[in-house]
């Protein structure tokens, strides 16, 4: 869940040349989900879950919701997450290569060190957030969803949970995070399919995907469902660049009108194909496919444009932080300002509250994402890096001694 470099390329990629878009990419991405979440706060226009309402011509504000809900689409941003970490856990075994048990060992020392920090910091915070402002009122005009985290407890048992990845009670992002552990326990085995398998062996793991995501008889905190997007972020490196060519040598007119149509199957699918159903699998596969093609273009695009920005960059780079952080802050802030509003409210006052929430949370959340940035992940994940440096070390000289 970071930088990323490139193979050795034709004109349009170097592997000497950081991919600063998709690390910009993944920065919009959390901000999208931060401002879903406070568009999902209260009732509007007496639709309780708006997230999971059918679209219905008849009701303005409804449509109104469901436009702005495409715009800052969480379920097709967190399936770019899974898509970029795909490809970016295949850079990491590689420069590591060859993959084998110290290399594998050294790996899940890092994700480790990558993952577990922060989410431990964010299930100790959202305790500490929620005891120092307990709900002392409920919130007016809130959605069913708002009052279920809204009135959520700090117990010990849930703070445990919370940062070992298996609960979303005080965090509800946390979610995600279990499936990106999932994923990335088993990844070994999807990079050695990516790099070994045949063709037809690569192909029918995509089938098996496939069949997991849409029509597994078991479902497990719907890890099985997005594990498809991490499959796919591995084949991009691999299989990815004669499609990212063909799309660089189409006009400037018609390359953008590709890679918006293919962003507006991203941001549409949920409310097109299954807007009541939570983690659809025909949805998450849409999605996967074309965040894929996204991500594909990015990569092996070019070294210019917006995406290069410092500022997109830097979001990017404490993403995981804004990602974690954001909803516990949300929370709070709401708690704090339920007892001073009014029992109703009008449509058009309740999208103002949620805007001036989104600005709020967002006004919070980044100055904390930073801090937790430059002195909790970044000195975490170079502690992974040595401690998988000292271990492969050592496993090293235990096969030399046996030999």
């Amino acid at each position: 869940m970071g930088r990323t470099t490139r193979d050795r390329p034709n004109s349009i990629m170097s592997k000497e040349t950081t991919c600063l878009g998709l690390t910009s990419l993944r920065g919009i991405a959390a901000l999208a989900v931060v401002v879903q979440h406070c568009l999902l706060v209260l009732r509007i226009s007496g639709n309780d879950d708006v997230f999971n309402a059918p679209m219905r011509l008849s009701d303005p504000w409804l449509l109104h919701q469901h436009a702005l809900l495409m715009l800052f689409n969480g379920e097709a941003a967190v399936v770019l997450f899974f898509v970029l970490s795909g490809l970016v856990l295949t850079l990491s075994i590689q420069r590591d290569e060859p993959l084998g048990i110290a290399t594998t060992i050294r790996y899940w020392i890092r994700r480790i060190f990558r993952l577990y920090p922060l989410l431990v910091a964010a299930a100790v915070m959202s305790a500490a957030f929620f005891t120092l402002a307990p709900a002392a009122t409920q919130l007016p005009n809130a959605s069913s969803w708002a009052v279920q985290h809204f009135n959520a407890e700090v117990t010990a048992n849930t703070l445990v949970k919370t940062g070992l990845g298996i609960s979303n009670v005080l965090n509800p992002p946390v979610w995600t995070i279990t499936i990106e552990i999932a994923a990335s326990m088993l990844f070994p085995v999807f990079y050695l399919i990516a790099t070994r398998a045949t063709a037809l062996g690569k192909v029918i793991a995509l089938c098996c995907f496939v069949f997991l995501t849409l029509a597994s008889p078991v479902r497990f905190r719907y890890i099985e469902v997005y594990l498809i997007a991490f499959f796919l972020g591995a084949l991009i490196v691999f299989h990815g660049r004669p499609f990212a060519v063909w799309v660089w040598s189409l006009g400037p007119a018609a390359r953008s009108a590709f890679v918006v149509l293919i962003s507006l199957v991203a941001l549409t699918a949920k409310r097109l194909i299954a807007p009541e159903i939570w983690n659809d699998g025909l949805t998450a596969l849409v999605i996967s496919i074309a965040c894929t093609a996204i991500v594909t273009v990015v990569y092996f695009g070019p070294r210019r444009g917006l995406l290069e920005s410092p500022v997109l960059v830097r979001l990017g780079d404490i993403s995981y932080g804004v990602y974690l952080i954001h909803f516990p802050v949300m929370i709070t802030l709401l708690r704090l300002v339920a007892p001073h509003m009014p029992t109703t409210i009008t449509p058009t006052a309740t999208l103002a509250f949620h805007l001036a929430l989104a600005g709020s949370v967002i006004a919070v959340t980044l100055p904390l994402a930073a801090m937790s940035f430059r002195f909790l992940e970044l000195p975490l994940q170079n502690l992974g890096r040595q401690f998988a440096r000292n271990v492969g070390r050592r496993l090293s000289r235990d096969r030399t001694r046996l030999a």
